[in-house]
């Protein structure tokens, strides 16, 4: 029994040992098998929770630009009815002191002198005295404050500055306002002092920079040109939409178009506060790192302007930024030229300024198409086409932008007649996005987080080349009326034709990156 019985146990143990391999093997492989789904689940919604986040990022984006693209839409609208009615108001005030001083019987009862009697060479004279100095107040802080900003708005961010700068923006235009309101009592150069505000801000050339430093945040390098062309195109259809709403406004009374834009502004104000911060985030987290959090870094700013004073050496030490900083002074007499375009057509083709009017608007018209949707489609062209990089599409684009606008100066300069005028003018319209191009080609060349010190030098020469550019242009276009006009009177287009054309040839002689090879 005994003999018969250890047999026994010992395949029962042997069973219980290979029972419990097998048991064990199996656990061991259902284990294996459970964490590998596990991993495959987290691995599932990471990548969805990765999608999730750049499809939210990318919304964020969106809207963003539009609320940018609304912004600048608001703003220009206000500016373009808020000046005829100040020039309205303005031209007024001057003329009734005029004749308050000259000829007091001609004033009637009402104290409103009719416009026709305020087109005197003495009165006229002063109304542009009055605000050409306005604008070279309004321009001159820009000098001293543009890179200081700009180095502060890669520190802070965009926000703050877009902010503060909206606010005294429209602090000026009320206080214009308030000046215009008050012709009575006080003289109406006191005008001048609202550009004060300007050295906290530092005006418009510093609120194109922010504008155009939120883009470059948003945008990809790739995508960046045709996002600062539709920039220049909301500007450019504002120019025509602001004058006929003023002038509608106007009809009634030139205070209603000053409370419309003033409307406008505080509108663009509300519209800001809705933009978000731009600045990557890893910026603001090197600050941290260095021991100031962002909301200290006000008080802490000046060490570290210093320091971005010390870090220009990114646009001194790079030949290519050099080359397209030094740019800026051709393409201004170009933009510059636009400004006697009325004088130009009224004087060459003995039109009336109504009728020459009528033809600026229509190139404004033609401009906003061509930004918003012809240069941005065949940049798109060219991306599709050929296998580019960012940098090398806005070398492209620029080189085709500089070299129309010169063939497009030489025709309106040349053109006998109307017709041809308006070929050139439509030339003109395709060359208008040279300066987004390059604008869209510094940014390729940098870092995001040197994108405001690089734009605060630009702002700079655009200064610096508006305040040349603008009596270069009128003292040609006096030279050419003195001349007894005709072809002389396209000496302005003639100088912006050689200008645009050597920008384009120095263009050519950079180099960024190798040519292109077709897919």
């Amino acid at each position: 029994m005994s003999a018969s019985v250890i047999p026994e146990v010992a395949v029962l143990e042997e069973t219980a040992s290979t029972y419990e391999m097998t048991t064990s093997a199996s656990d061991s492989s259902d284990i294996e098998s459970v964490r590998s789904e596990q991993d495959t689940l987290l691995a599932g919604d990471d990548e969805t929770h990765a999608d999730s986040e750049e499809s939210c990022k990318e919304s964020i984006y969106r809207s963003t630009l539009i609320k940018v693209y609304v912004a600048v839409f608001v703003a220009n609208a206000a500016f373009h009815i808020l000046a005829p009615a100040q020039t309205a108001i303005m031209e007024q005030a001057i003329c009734l002191r005029w004749y308050d001083e000259h000829n007091p019987n001609q004033i009637p009862d009402s104290r409103v002198i009719p416009e026709s009697q305020c087109k005197t060479r003495p009165i006229q004279s002063e109304l542009a005295s009055l605000r050409g100095w306005y604008e070279t107040f309004d321009a001159a802080p820009a000098l001293l404050t543009c890179i200081p900003l700009g180095i502060l708005m890669d520190i802070v961010g965009r926000r703050p500055l877009l902010l503060a700068g909206l606010c005294t923006i429209t602090a000026q235009q009320f206080w214009i306002a308030l000046v215009c309101l008050s012709t009575d009592k006080v003289p109406i150069q006191l005008i001048w002092l609202a550009p004060v505000l300007n050295f906290i801000s530092g005006g418009m050339k510093v609120m194109q920079m922010v504008f155009i430093c939120l883009i470059t945040d948003i945008t990809s390098r790739g995508r960046l040109a045709p996002a600062l062309f539709r920039l220049a195109a909301i500007a450019q259809l504002t120019r025509v939409l602001g004058p006929v709403v003023a002038g509608g406004l106007m009809q009634m009374n030139a205070w209603w178009a000053i409370i419309a834009g003033l409307a406008g502004l505080l509108a663009m104000v509300g519209i800001a506060w809705t933009v978000p911060e731009t600045m990557d985030l890893s910026a603001m987290e090197q600050v941290e790192a260095m021991g100031t959090s962002p909301a200290t870094t006000w008080q802490r700013a000046w060490p570290r302007i210093k320091s971005g004073f010390r870090e220009l050496k990114i646009v001194w030490t790079d030949t290519r930024l050099i080359g397209l900083v030094c740019l800026y002074p051709f393409l201004m007499v170009g933009v510059t030229s636009s400004e006697v375009l009325q004088q130009y057509i009224s004087n060459r083709y003995n039109w009336t300024l109504a009728n020459a009017a009528f033809i600026f608007s229509l190139q404004g018209v033609a401009a906003t198409v061509s930004l918003f949707a012809l240069l941005p489609l065949f940049s798109d062209f060219i991306e599709s086409h050929f296998t580019l990089g960012p940098i090398s599409l806005n070398v492209i684009m620029g080189r085709i932008s500089t070299f129309l606008a010169a063939m497009s100066y030489v025709v309106v300069g040349l053109a006998p007649n109307v017709g041809v005028l308006i070929v050139g003018l439509f030339l003109e319209t395709l060359g208008l996005g040279g300066g987004s191009a390059l604008k869209a080609l510094a940014a390729s060349l940098v870092e995001q987080k040197d994108t405001g010190r690089v734009f605060s030098v630009v702002a700079i020469f655009e200064v610096l080349s508006v305040m040349m550019a603008y009596p270069t242009t009128a003292a040609l276009f006096n030279v050419g009326l003195d001349k007894g006009g005709g072809m002389w009177l396209g000496l302005p287009y003639f100088l912006a034709a050689v200008t645009m054309a050597v920008a384009g040839f120095i263009l050519l002689l950079l180099r960024f990156e190798r040519a292109p090879k077709l897919s």
